[in-house]
Order: structure tokens, then sequence, then C-alpha cells
């Protein structure tokens, strides 16, 4: 479908979204009953919101930490690219099994490249081998180790504030998983939807089995929630990363700080990290919103604590996954 016709959503549409976000495996007779409609009018809509490519599929919520990983980023700023270069530089990198995600970006780095690693010594192996092979394209590489992350859901579909949060972050002990246990990763990753019987007969166990081992992976907080993944730039939205460089800094006034960022409407995630910039969010702003009327804003709120900021426009995911295996 082409990109650059935005779809329109009606409310109940956008009600559909929001419930399917951190419970994407619930019945669509669950949906219906909190959304209104009838539960064969719930299944018509998803279906239409993935045929039209609102939706394009649905993914577990995995705690890296909880598997004894570590969440690590590369932000990069390329020069002396030519067009065909580039691809083949991205190409590459989303061809290294180490690499989990990439996203291209506009602004003040062009690319975000993350990888799960067991120790950071994997990481500043994979960092100085980037350097080595795409140095000369490199004008800045910075890296960064994400601590906690914290997804918020689409609560600027309906303008809301308080909705729920998973948190992805570092735990006390890792998780004891089996081969079955990733295989169900696996799937849940391809299709967080899909049935028990399904899943059941892909692992050559009974769909009670694989129940069983969704609900043992959700008590362990291996899995946190199951969302899905939407297109955000086809029905009218824009989606910026913003980096906050902060001064005058004391406990009690950056808690503040993040806590009125949390409850803003746009914010969907909020990453406390080591390495880069000292506040880090994402937002969801409608195309024809102002940036910079929300980072005024935020900027008024607290106008003695942010020193600076860096403006990262999304452009395109080039790999994702979400299993760290």
């Amino acid at each position: 479908m082409p990109q650059n016709t935005d779809i329109k959503l009606d409310v109940k549409d956008k009600k559909i979204l929001f419930e399917l976000d951190f419970d994407a495996r619930q019945s669509n007779a669950a949906i219906a009953k909190k959304v209104g409609l009838s539960k064969q009018g719930v299944d018509y809509r998803i279906k239409r919101l993935l045929k039209t490519g609102v939706v394009a599929g649905f993914y577990p919520v995995i705690n890296i930490g909880s598997l004894g990983y570590f969440y690590c980023r590369l932000f990069i700023r390329w020069h002396n690219l030519t067009r065909a270069k580039e691809e083949e530089i991205c190409a590459g990198l989303a061809n290294d099994k180490r690499i989990s995600w990439i996203v291209a970006f506009d602004g003040a780095y062009n690319i975000v490249v993350a990888a799960y690693t067991k120790s950071l010594g994997d990481f500043k192996r994979l960092s100085e081998e980037i350097l080595e092979r795409y140095g000369h394209y490199i004008k800045e590489k910075r890296e960064s180790i994400g601590t906690k992350v914290i997804h918020f859901q689409s609560r600027y579909l309906l303008g809301s504030q308080e909705t729920g949060r998973l948190v992805v972050g570092e735990t006390k002990g890792a998780a004891i998983v089996d081969n079955v246990d990733v295989e169900l990763l696996r799937l849940l990753t391809a299709n967080a939807r899909m049935p028990l019987v399904e899943l059941g007969s892909k692992l050559n166990i009974s769909p009670k089995v694989a129940a069983y081992r969704i609900k043992r992976l959700e008590k362990q907080k291996v899995i946190l929630g199951y969302r899905p993944n939407i297109s955000h730039g086809i029905i009218g939205y824009a989606h910026y990363k913003v980096l906050f460089y902060l001064s005058n800094v004391n406990k009690q006034e950056l808690q503040r700080f993040k806590s009125y960022l949390m409850m803003l409407p746009e914010v969907i995630y909020v990453v406390e990290e080591v390495g880069i910039a000292d506040v880090d969010v994402e937002i969801m702003l409608p195309k024809t919103a102002s940036l910079f009327t929300f980072l005024k804003a935020v900027k008024y709120f607290a106008p003695r604590l942010i020193r600076d900021y860096e403006i990262l426009i999304a452009d395109k995911t080039l790999k994702i996954e979400y299993v760290p295996f």
C-alpha cells in the first residue's frame, strides 16, 4: 500500500488499537465488551487494520534483562556517503546476527543500531568492528547502555494521560528457559496472537502445555505484554526521539521532570541510560502538529533543568528482532 496516503481511523479503530496494546493476546470477545462492538465487528476491524498495513503484526515485549542480556545502542552520524553506499552499509549491518534492530533517522544522528549482548565486552567488540569496517563514513559514533525502557500504551491515539506501562530493565536473577521456551518466544515474536492450538502444533506440544509455558514466562517476567506493531506514518503521525541534556540536577527535580514527561500522552517511551543523554524520550505527534510547540512546553516546565537537547526524526525501521537469541 502506498505510504504517502494517510489512513483515517475512527474512534472505534483507535479504541481497538489501544486495547490491543499491552494485551494483544486477549480475545476479540473481551475487546468487544470494552469498546462497545460485537465480536464479529472487532474481528472485521482487526483484519482490516492488518490488511491496510496499519498494524504490521503483533509481538511480545520481552524483558531481555531477565534473560541476562544488556541493551546496547550505537548512535551514528554519517558523512562522505552516497545513497548506494548507505544502502550497502545498512544491509551489511542488518546481516550481522548480533544486531537486533536498526532505525534510520534524520536530525542529530542518521542511524541507531541496537544489540542485545551477554557482556559489555561483547558490545565493545561490536562497536570497534563497526568503526573498523565503516570508519571512513562515520562522522560521529556514540555508545549507550540502556538500563531501563518504559513502554507506554498508545495513549496518543485517545489523548489520555494515565495508562499502564511496561518496564524493561535489570532483574535480580536470570530466568531459566529451555529450547522449547526459546522456540515459543520466536513463534510469538512472529505473531503474538497465534492461537494456542497452532503454537502447540508447531512445538509438538499440547495447547494446554503451550498455555502453561506462556504463563510461566509471564510469571518470570520474561514476557511483559503483547503489542501491535503500528505503522504510525500511514495514520498521520510522526515519530521523534529527543535527547535531553540537563544541568542543576538534583534527585527531586530529576524525578519531577521524568514524572511530567511520563504524563504526556505524546510520550511513548522513556529510556534510562548510561552514555549519551540524561533523559531520552520518544514521542508521537500528528504530522500537522509542531514538535517545537511540544518542546517549548517541556522547556517552560523545567527552564533551569534543561541545558540542551537533540532531535532525531524517525525515518524507517531497517531491522527489528525482539528475541535476543
